[in-house]
């Protein structure tokens, strides 16, 4: 893979035809491999991993299984260089069982460590011969049907290492093939040729010089991570997936994703056989809802038929079929089968219910006329009795009385709607309306209503020429005038109704009062006219008693209105009230600082802000700075007084601690327990400690070492002694003064 990477860097059409080579390579080396890794596991805690394997293939009438009898697989056994990378000391073979004789193609064969059973893997579910049928086999790494050789390959191996043809016995332990963190390899070999890997997945190293090729070479697997095949491109580094174990990544026994599990499934698909199946279909009709398949080829007393899969007979023919998909099948009785898709259609519809408008009669024409507008098309015909059908879709000069309009398509099948023919109407009564209509001087009016059909509005109580639309009053003078409405029913008009429209004015003053409010304070608001009512826009933001009392909620702004209403019009007007939540920050560039040592001070504010005072005064000499670099003698607290652009004044505070020379500490980067009484213990110095605390925890997170006593860790846990390396540690130095000192980080241990 890193060859065709560099490959890709070169701009010319070299590189495309490279690609296509590396493709086809890739195509060829999936279509001869026979068993791949699925899935591996480095668990989620201790040493709870598991191998997933699966047997690829393509079934056909005479191909449909693998023989996995004596074939090995392993983790790293040096063939990728790595300076021994990963090479546990061993490795398993499959027995010359007939178990393993004939495993059928997308088998999936899960093997774990049963001293440490992964979380995933339920207790109880072992079935090492498929004995369920369901194509999975699962194995603790103990099963009699497994063979290890712990002997070889050993570490350091080499890069041509071959695999035994014997010191096989029955397993004990996972140990030949436990995963290292740092990288490794699960290693798959054909026992037809030993000295290289059928399928191989290597991680976490870089392959050495003159090392094999893995056929996948992924990125780090380490603790609590698993792997797997996440589609069917199992031999690209694009089609695999580093997870999370015990998390719904880790699927051990099952398929990884639905892509997965879609290409195992079509593995477990039965082969082509080659037979061509030809057939006829009859469909359901309105009268008879079942239809029939019929197939014309192959025919004869060797084979049988099915439309199920599960029941054969010796009859082409399946009748009485309710609509659907099947799958029609001929087995010609020597183990081979072909398939093909048939589909008895639904059984057909009757038309929509018939959508249709009416044309009443009215005052000047007496009859009816009915137009269908739904469903429609050269298919339908149609008929308001049931018996005479036409392709038109109108029906006229109709009298009053029921009809059924009835809607036949071409299937035959008839839908149906009734539609009654009014008599011809009398003349209507006049519009309901609402009068008088009020309106304050310059107010903004809307169109005149009323309630009636085919309204015309008109200006004077008889005459004129009615218009549809109706009128919207003028309001810029003060008066009364008066409008009219007629309806229409079936061409016969109405009298007429009236409506009033009423203009009165009324004016009001500005609202009086302070427009921002800053923190907690109120304003009081005020207007010259009495008896009005007061509102706010957004309560969240501000709130209005009844006397105008305005009461801040949250920054931002609301417009708090008072609207006067005297009957005849109202008038509303308003203020925007802006509540200003301004709040000064103060920061230090460290808040504990050593005697004689500066510090930095930031006043900041999420707004525009101006500083006012620094306190106490004293410690600063600009007191309108933002930023002050100040070197305390002792522990102090320190204010800044803040102004924003509204005017909004708040106060930041802030303690800088002061650790007196005489209470300094110092804690050493490395240590040597070696018994030569120089720098032996890992310890805390210093000449005013009172108390001291210490925990140690190593490169896993794990703790191995606490002490309330000041001669320190010797480098050793419940008596072992423990390996060069980086540990972490937390130390809390309670000084003479009462100060609590804490620190955290890591020292060397040097053997």
């Amino acid at each position: 893979m890193p060859y065709f990477c560099d490959l890709f860097k070169e701009k010319d059409m070299r590189k495309l035809g490279l690609l296509s080579i590396f493709v086809l390579a890739m195509n060829a080396l999936q279509a001869q491999t026979k068993l791949i890794v699925n899935e591996f596991s480095q668990g989620s805690g201790g040493t709870k991993e598991f191998m997933e394997f699966l047997v690829v293939g393509n079934r056909t009438c005479t191909d449909s299984t693998v023989d996995l009898r004596n074939w090995i697989f392993d983790d790293h056994n040096g063939w990728y260089g790595g300076s021994g990378t990963g090479i546990a000391a061993g490795h398993f073979r499959f027995t010359n069982d007939v178990n393993w004789e004939k495993v059928p193609f997308g088998s999936i064969i899960l093997i774990y460590n049963s001293a440490d059973r992964n979380l995933k893997i339920p207790v109880g579910t072992d079935d090492p011969t498929d004995a369920n049928g369901d194509l999975v086999y699962i194995l603790p790494i103990t099963s009699n049907l497994l063979e290890h050789n712990i002997l070889e390959p050993i570490s350091p191996s080499s890069t041509t290492y071959t695999y035994p043809n014997s010191g096989y016995a029955t397993p004990i332990d996972w140990v030949p093939v436990g995963l290292a963190n740092g990288g490794d390899a699960v290693i798959i070999v054909d026992p037809a040729d030993k000295s290289t890997a059928h399928f191989s997945v290597q991680f976490g190293f870089v392959p050495g010089g003159g090392a094999q090729t893995p056929t996948v070479n992924l990125g780090p697997v380490i603790s609590g991570a698993n792997a797997y095949v996440s589609n069917d491109q199992y031999a690209t580094v694009s089609g695999w997936t580093v997870g999370i174990a015990n998390t719904a990544e880790e699927t051990p026994g099952e398929p990884n994703t639905p892509a997965n599990a879609t290409w195992i499934s079509s593995m477990r698909a039965s082969g082509s056989s080659g037979i061509t199946i030809t057939f006829t279909t009859t469909a359901p009709t309105c009268t008879v809802a079942v239809g029939s398949i019929s197939v014309t080829a192959p025919l004869g007393g060797a084979f049988t038929y099915s439309i199920d899969g599960v029941n054969f007979q010796a009859s082409p023919d399946f009748n009485n079929l309710t609509p659907g998909n099947y799958t029609i099948t001929v087995d010609d009785g020597s183990g081979c089968n072909g398939s093909i898709a048939a589909t008895i259609a639904d059984v057909p519809s009757p038309p929509a219910t018939p959508d249709f408008t009416v044309v009443q009669p009215t005052c000047a024409i007496p009859t009816a006329e009915i137009t269908i507008t739904a469903p429609v098309g050269a298919v339908f015909t149609y008929s308001i009795d049931g018996t005479s059908f036409q392709t038109s879709t109108i029906f006229s000069g109709l009298t009053p009385g029921n009809y059924t309009i009835t809607v036949r398509n071409a299937a035959g099948c008839t839908s149906t709607a009734d539609v009654t023919i009014t008599n011809p109407p009398s003349a209507p009564a006049a519009p309901t309306v609402a009068s008088p209509v009020n309106y304050c001087l310059d107010e903004t009016a809307v169109a005149l209503t009323a309630t009636g059909t085919d309204l015309l509005w008109y200006t004077t109580v008889t005459g004129g020429t009615g218009v549809a639309t109706a009128p919207t009053p003028s309001t810029s003078t003060e008066g009364n005038t008066s409008y009219y409405v007629s309806q229409t029913i079936a061409g016969c008009e109405s009298p007429r109704s009236e409506i009033e429209v009423v203009v009165t004015s009324l004016n009001l003053a500005p609202i009086t009062g302070t427009a921002v409010l800053c923190g907690g304070n109120t304003s009081q608001l005020s207007h010259p006219t009495p008896a009005g009512t007061w509102a706010t826009s957004n309560a969240s933001v501000a709130t209005v008693d009844n006397s105008g009392l305005v009461t801040p909620v949250a920054a931002g702004t609301a417009s708090i209105t008072y609207t006067v209403d005297q009957t005849v019009c109202s008038a509303t007007v308003s203020i925007d009230v802006t509540v200003v939540d301004f709040e000064m920050n103060l920061a230090a560039s460290a808040t504990t600082i050593n005697q004689g040592t500066s510090v930095t001070l930031t006043a900041s504010s999420a707004q525009t802000f101006t500083v006012l005072n620094w306190l106490p005064e004293s410690a600063f000499t600009d007191l309108t700075a933002t930023t002050q670099t100040i070197t305390p003698a002792l522990s102090e607290d320190y204010a800044v007084v803040g102004q924003s652009a509204e005017g909004c004044i708040d106060t930041a505070r802030i303690r800088v601690e002061v650790i007196l020379e005489d209470e300094e500490i110092y804690i050493p980067n490395a240590f040597t327990p070696n018994g030569d009484g120089l720098n032996d213990f890992f310890t805390v110095y210093g000449n005013t400690i009172q108390g001291f605390e210490m925990t140690v925890f190593n490169q896993w997170g794990e703790k191995i070492f606490h002490t309330n006593n000041l001669i320190g860790w010797n480098g050793q846990h419940r008596g072992k002694v423990q390996p060069s390396g980086v540990y972490i540690y937390v130390i809390h130095v309670t000084m003479n003064s009462g100060q609590l000192i804490k620190r955290k980080g890591s020292v060397n241990l040097l053997r």
